[in-house]
């Protein structure tokens, strides 16, 4: 009796292990592709309360910003980083003397974030009591698009929350903030 597998039994469990890769990449992608976008959001809803906590502690406006070279205000596009500053003047912008609090590197596979409803679409300014001149959303999107994107909702007290499908019936695409407690529209992405 000879020990070993035939051409037809190797055959078969190719065929059976290609099988199951097939069915397994995609959920694999799916999964890697949320748990993405779910870290960078927790990440800006934790810089922004940080923001708004340091503006209440040290009794000054504290700004949050776009930034690509995380050193100063300059870029709507979030995605390419962002900045938290003492903004002792309140002018949304990175002035001699005004100490940088914390940093957020470029967000990784090529997912984007914008501002919604804001004052600026580039900088949030917190007053020293936490509070914020308007309503807005930050919205991430990754390549599949408002159908899977997320937002973080800000309210004129500073507070954050996550964006919902507030449409009745759902369908299935998270809401912007409410203007005047209307709808303001599902999110879309660049």
């Amino acid at each position: 009796m000879k020990n070993g597998f035939t051409i037809i039994e190797l055959m078969l469990a190719i065929m059976v292990l290609s099988i199951v890769v097939a069915l397994g990449v995609p959920t694999l992608s799916s999964t890697i592709q949320n748990n993405r976008l779910a870290s960078q959001t927790n990440s800006l809803l934790s810089t922004l309360n940080f923001a708004r906590s340091e503006a209440v502690k040290l009794g000054s406006s504290v700004t949050i910003c776009g930034s690509s070279d995380q050193a100063a205000c300059n870029s709507s596009n979030w995605e390419n980083g962002w900045i938290v500053f003492r903004d002792s003047n309140g002018n949304g912008a990175v002035n001699a003397g005004e100490t940088i609090l914390r940093v957020q590197e470029p967000l990784s596979g090529g997912n984007t974030v914008r501002a919604s409803g804001f004052s600026s679409s580039s900088n949030l300014v917190f007053n020293s009591r936490g509070m914020l001149a308007a309503t807005g959303t930050f919205v991430l999107c990754d390549s599949r698009g408002a159908s899977d994107a997320r937002g973080v909702v800000m309210n004129i007290s500073g507070q954050a929350r996550a964006a919902v499908d507030e449409n009745s019936p759902a369908d299935g695409v998270v809401n912007l903030h409410r203007t005047n407690n209307a709808l303001a529209g599902n999110v879309t992405c660049p």
